[in-house]
């Protein structure tokens, strides 16, 4: 989705008129995005849930990657 439908969806009056009009047209909300490429724990501070079905293979190397990405 390109930024301008994100910024466009800030501004409360055409949130209004969308929702007014009925227009299929989805306003996304900001998401928080980096402002470095890279980050140690990207995921610190973050609420991460993660579950698996009985005779998942991962659920431990997921559980260890999500450790130490800070979750």
């Amino acid at each position: 989705m390109s930024d301008y439908l994100v910024n466009l969806s800030s501004n409360k009056t055409a949130r209004f008129l969308v929702r007014k009009l009925g227009l299929p047209v989805p306003l996304p909300q900001p998401l928080d995005r980096a402002f470095n490429p890279w980050a140690m724990q990207p995921l610190q501070g973050k609420t991460v849930f993660f579950c698996s079905g009985s005779g998942a293979l991962l659920p431990d190397l997921v559980a260890g990657s999500l450790l130490r990405m800070g979750a």
